[in-house]
């Protein structure tokens, strides 16, 4: 749509020049020129009536007629470029301007077509060639310098574009495409203000510019500002009311301020005009299941994958309503589709676990789990939760016993510590063997306290898969105290301090030993809930 104006005006040149030929004739059925056959105008005016008359093979085949009559025939050339501007055939466009060109090479304008006809098949270096070349012979030809910028915005040479366009306004400061084409080439360096207020110049130029309204109007919805997009996609369609993309992003602007509703009507209204339109029914069906209506979801949701099966997107979304549906199966056959299209598509391998989960097959939904881990973290802990959602029979109450016990732990070796420290008598290997202990038992407590709590912030599953391993590694390093509490407990001091010593080092044995059963009893628990 942004080159509709440029298109119309390139046009609207080469009729100018047909029509302002001395040898143009329109031809009437009723009034055939009578010209011999041998003559190249005569079927350089056939040509022209056939154009007229919408027979744009015949016309094609007319002022070929005359070129092979006449080679070189100025108006048949432009008669054939004409008809291959309006059918798209760039190819045959190129053809034609390098076999005019090669009989008049002084001719600015067919350079510039031969350059537009190269930028459509986008052989950019040979189009830059071409409207150079343009510029060169007549450097008054402003569409050529504003397809010059054309090319470097393609490009993504923006600041080159932005030099190329800020020319042609220079040249010819009223010129609308010229104002809309530097804001669009701020807007994808990232300057909105400067973008906004040069497509407004546009605006103002040209009050009924269509695209400077929808164009203004993507700028505001890129910056959230969504009213004012509105408004923009509004008066674009008060212009040109059927213009399927304006409708589409009119819609997508309500579905922002939640106007379902409307954003429906603006998605069914752009289907309506482009009935192949996929984003449409892609959104229209998420809109559809935003209001939980899930058959009608399933009903859009479909037409936008018939007519892009790869659309993943779409997979995912009709695979959630049909499983909102109960129709878990379908659910299930849906999001495979998706994966096989997409295997690294993280939503698509979460919400197939999930559905997995309501046909109770939890082993299908883990190893969607174990595939998700190496995608997408956070997504695989939002399925994990989901298998694990409910904490196993008594796990909660097992895990606040340990904490409550290693608290206790933690008091009993502070004690022990204080005595060994106001003890003259203590050795430097009884100094060792605690620090040893303390060590260890802080290992043990961040293992512990690192899954717990874990688990505790996000409501992570209590699955020994996942937990086991620090318990583990816990449970491991307090195995480790108890040999060294047994030296702890040789007579190397006073017998009131040994006698406190000993007592604080079988509490401390104790309670290893009832933190251990604890855990052994936590695993457990786990591994019998899978």
């Amino acid at each position: 749509m942004n080159n509709s104006l440029k298109e119309k005006s390139i046009l609207l040149v080469l009729f100018f020049l047909i029509c302002s030929s001395p040898s143009f004739v329109f031809a009437d059925e009723n009034k055939t020129a009578k010209k011999e056959v041998n003559d190249a105008t005569y079927y350089s005016n056939q040509g022209h009536a056939l154009y007229q008359s919408g027979k744009y093979e015949e016309a094609i085949d007319a002022y070929k007629q005359a070129i092979k009559i006449k080679p070189g025939h100025y108006m048949a050339y432009w008669g054939i470029s004409l008809i291959y501007n309006v059918l798209r055939d760039y190819q045959g466009l190129a053809e034609a301007m390098k076999q005019q060109i090669s009989f008049h090479p002084d001719d600015a304008y067919a350079h510039l077509n031969l350059g537009r006809a190269y930028f459509n098949l986008e052989k950019d270096q040979e189009a830059i060639d071409s409207f150079k070349q343009a510029i060169k012979i007549k450097p008054d030809i402003e569409s050529a310098l504003h397809n010059l910028g054309d090319i470097y915005s393609r490009q993504k040479k923006y600041q080159k574009a932005l030099n190329t366009y800020k020319q042609v306004i220079m040249n010819e400061p009223d010129t609308p495409l010229a104002h809309l084409a530097l804001g669009q080439t701020y807007w994808n360096l990232g300057k909105y203000q400067e973008a906004v207020d040069a497509i407004k110049h546009a605006i103002r130029l040209h009050p009924e510019y269509a695209d400077a309204h929808l164009d203004l109007g993507l700028i505001y919805h890129e910056l959230g500002k969504y009213k004012e997009a509105i408004d923009e996609y509004k008066q674009a369609i008060k212009i040109e009311p059927d213009i399927a993309k304006v409708h589409y992003n009119l819609g997508v602007a309500y579905s922002e301020l939640d106007k379902h509703k409307e954003a429906m009507d603006e998605y069914k209204q752009s289907i309506k005009i482009k009935p192949d339109y996929a984003e449409a029914y892609l959104n229209l069906g998420a809109t559809y299941a935003k209001l939980a209506k899930f058959q009608e979801a399933v009903d859009a949701l479909k037409q936008a994958i018939r007519i892009k099966p790869d659309n993943t997107e779409a997979l995912i979304m009709l695979g959630g309503s049909y499983f909102w549906l109960d129709r878990d199966r379908e659910a299930i056959d849906v999001f495979k589709q998706a994966i096989r299209i997409n295997p690294d598509s993280a939503r698509a391998h979460k919400f197939l676990g999930i559905a997995y989960l309501e046909i109770d097959d939890k082993s299908s939904a883990l190893d969607e789990y174990k595939i998700l881990k190496n995608l997408d973290k956070d997504q695989a802990d939002e399925l994990y939760n989901e298998i694990y959602e409910i904490y196993p029979e008594g796990i909660e109450k097992t895990l606040h016993e340990i904490r409550e016990n290693n608290e206790k732990l933690q008091n009993l070796i502070g004690k022990l510590t204080e005595i060994f420290l106001l003890t003259k008598e203590s050795t430097k290997r009884d100094a060792l063997i605690l620090t040893s202990i303390s060590g260890l038992y802080n290992q043990a407590q961040i293992i512990l306290h690192y899954e717990t709590e874990k688990i505790d912030d996000i409501n992570y599953a209590y699955k020994a898969e996942f937990l086991g391993h620090g318990i583990k590694k816990g449970k491991d390093q307090y195995t480790k105290i108890k040999p060294k509490l047994d030296f702890l407990k040789k007579p190397v001091f006073p017998e009131l301090l040994n006698e406190k010593a000993t007592h604080l080092a079988d509490q401390i044995e104790d309670n290893i030993s009832l933190i251990m059963k604890l855990i052994d009893k936590c695993y457990e628990i786990l591994l019998n809930n899978p």
